[in-house]
């Protein structure tokens, strides 16, 4: 699973690895990641209606509130996946050409699938 991932980080990293990200590619690769996770987290929570009971925000929250929490508990995952995937386990990666053609179009239908599945879970909730 791990081999997986850290692909799924190099195709991220050459993705962000150019003009204005270049500087910040392994970071961003990281967060990509974890937002690609999220998506699929975030339906399991709502189908399984976890998401009422323990992930809302009462009306009275502010809003710099809510970033707050957010940033807090998203802010453990991000440190602990920079210690499991290191820039350097991401640079050790080869692909040719074809293969990361194919893994971006991979990733693209994911993510696209990811949001449709969470659409659909709550549309129908």
């Amino acid at each position: 699973m791990k081999a997986l991932i850290l692909k799924f980080l190099f195709l991220f990293y050459k993705y962000y690895d150019k003009g204005s990200t270049k500087s910040i590619a392994y970071q961003s690769s990281i967060m990509a990641l974890m937002m690609a996770i999220f998506l699929n987290l975030y339906s399991v929570l709502i189908y399984t209606r976890v998401e009422d009971k323990y992930l809302t925000f009462s009306d009275c929250t502010h809003k710099w509130q809510k970033y707050l929490i957010t940033m807090l508990f998203l802010l453990p995952i991000y440190f602990g996946m920079k210690k499991i995937f290191k820039k350097e386990d991401i640079l050790k990666i080869e692909m040719d050409k074809p293969t990361m053609r194919k893994g971006y179009f991979i990733i693209v239908a994911y993510i696209i699938l990811s949001m449709l599945m969470l659409t659909f879970i709550i549309r129908n909730k």
